[in-house]
């Protein structure tokens, strides 16, 4: 059998032998980076640098899906004589060198897949306004060097995203992990309700940031750092799986949705985050506008809509009176949504800061990633807890300035109009989809950006810039068009089709 590549596939073949003989090679080389790390720290990275380089060139798939499962996953990670922490953002980055490099020694052409369309262009140019902000106008730090290198990781996995993904099995595997993942991460946030903490486990994932900890009050957090961090992950991914559970054919693709969906509502109510849930309404409203607009969609929507928010009270209710029952000084539900609490006062003052560092520098801000580093001298200890900006906003506004401003919300606008344009007049089911997720997605994170700015959290800006990534890709030209039978039995056409991916491109 001679060694064809298929450009199709997106992989060296011939395939089954030489696949075969690569998943054996990287299992070897993973085994061996794991007891590298045990022994010989620095060798070991060194290997699993190589691994994810070489896995990466070769487009193996099972890599990818790797990547997007463990999204929700962005531990700091100290080892001696190591500069780089953050190795979920580094492993981005090492992805995306992969797949440049087999890009530049296959000839293909760099311009249409990195500057094509209104979208890629603002997002460039916002990329180029936060380094400007943060190395020319003013001088770089750490805090903003840190920024840049996660905001890079996002990018540059948009784009290996938009180069590997080339057939719709891929696509769907790729969705298949997210919501898989979404599953996983609701099962810890149902134990931290159990245990009535967070959980050693929790406590050991997080032992060099253990001063970041907040204090158990009933309100869950599964693997993520702070409450509303998971809210947030959780309202990007809820719209993606009310869009597959309304217009997928593909059974195992609507299962996994509904069971993610209603899992996720559960945790996103036992989350108590006020503005998570002022964003679920909007996406709801979106919702109702497009998907559910009929009232028989309605009508199959709501009841395990419904039932999940009544398991969710319960459970929450249950774990703010276990925390009143241990002594524990933490606001109730209602005074959360009630009355101003010490939280919603400390956001107050982070604002009027905010707003200073603009009027200060209006152009071109304080700094791309700078805030926490003015915000300390500007305020002292008078505010314990407060993580960033508190608004996306502002905090576009004061680190990046005006400038920054109009580009960032330049390329939110391109990404929505797009999406809406696909929504209005694709005919794959697979677009539509995904043009429901984004248009959703990107409605919670405007809203809940009102009180939260989560985009430099590395488990939310990667999985934004995947859903950009994601309705890219569902769009291509390369796509096949749905192909229907003629008939169905009941007289109109028939939809169904044999393959699961092939079913997923269907309305």
């Amino acid at each position: 059998m001679s060694s064809t590549a298929n450009p199709e596939a997106g992989v060296i073949g011939p395939a089954d032998a030489r696949h075969a003989g690569l998943s054996t090679l990287l299992a070897a080389l993973a085994a061996s980076t794991i007891l590298l790390l045990l022994s010989m720290p620095l060798a070991g990275v060194a290997l699993a640098v190589v691994a994810v380089l070489a896995a990466s060139f070769l487009f193996f798939d099972p890599l990818l899906y790797l990547a997007v499962f463990l999204l929700p996953l962005a531990p700091m990670v100290e080892l001696e004589s190591f500069p780089i922490h953050d190795w979920a953002s580094f492993s981005r980055l090492l992805i995306f060198a992969g797949v440049f490099t087999r890009r530049l020694l296959d000839r293909e052409p760099l311009g249409p897949w990195l500057w094509k369309g209104r979208f890629q262009k603002w997002m460039l140019l916002y990329v180029a306004v936060t380094v400007i902000s943060a190395a020319v106008v003013n001088p770089l730090g750490g805090e903003a060097e840190r920024s840049l290198m996660r905001l890079a990781s996002y990018v540059l996995f948009y784009y290996a995203v938009t180069a590997w993904v080339k057939r719709p099995e891929q696509l769907r595997k790729i969705i298949m992990a997210l919501l898989a993942s979404t599953i996983a991460v609701c099962l810890p946030a149902f134990l931290q309700v159990a245990s009535g903490s967070f959980g050693s486990w929790f406590h050991a994932l997080y032992s060099n940031q253990s001063d970041e900890i907040p204090q158990w009050t009933g309100r869950v957090s599964s693997v993520f750092l702070g409450v509303n961090f998971l809210a947030g992950y959780l309202n990007m991914v809820l719209p993606l799986a009310l869009a597959i559970q309304s217009l997928t054919e593909d059974t195992g693709l609507r299962v996994a949705a509904r069971i993610c969906f209603f899992l996720g509502v559960i945790t996103l109510v036992l989350t108590q985050s006020r503005g998570a849930y002022i964003a679920f309404l909007a996406m709801l409203w979106v919702a109702f506008r497009t998907v559910l607009r009929s009232r028989r969609a309605r009508l199959k929507f709501m009841p395990g809509f419904m039932l999940a928010l009544i398991i969710g009270a319960a459970i929450a209710y249950a774990a703010n009176q276990q925390v009143g029952d241990a002594g524990i000084a933490a606001p109730t539900t209602a005074e959360r949504f009630t009355s101003l609490d010490e939280a919603t006062l400390e956001r107050l003052q982070i604002y009027g800061a905010a707003w200073e560092m603009f009027l200060g520098s209006p152009a071109m801000g304080i700094g791309y990633g700078n805030f926490r580093t003015h915000f300390n001298p500007m305020n002292g200890d008078s505010v314990s807890d407060f993580w960033d900006a508190h608004s996306l906003y502002l905090k576009v506004l004061s680190e990046t300035g005006g400038v920054g401003f109009l580009c960032f919300f330049a390329m939110i606008g391109a990404v929505m109009v797009l999406a809406h344009k696909r929504w209005k007049g694709s005919v794959r089911g697979v677009e539509r989809i995904l043009a429901l997720a984004v248009l959703g997605a990107v409605t919670t994170v405007l809203v809940q950006g009102l009180v939260e700015s989560l985009t430099d959290l590395p488990q939310f800006g990667s999985l934004l810039w995947l859903l950009f990534a994601l309705l890219m890709v569902a769009g291509g030209a390369g796509w096949p068009a749905p192909v229907l039978r003629e008939q169905s039995d009941t007289g109109g056409p028939d939809r169904r089709m044999a393959q699961p991916a092939a079913r997923f491109l269907q309305i």
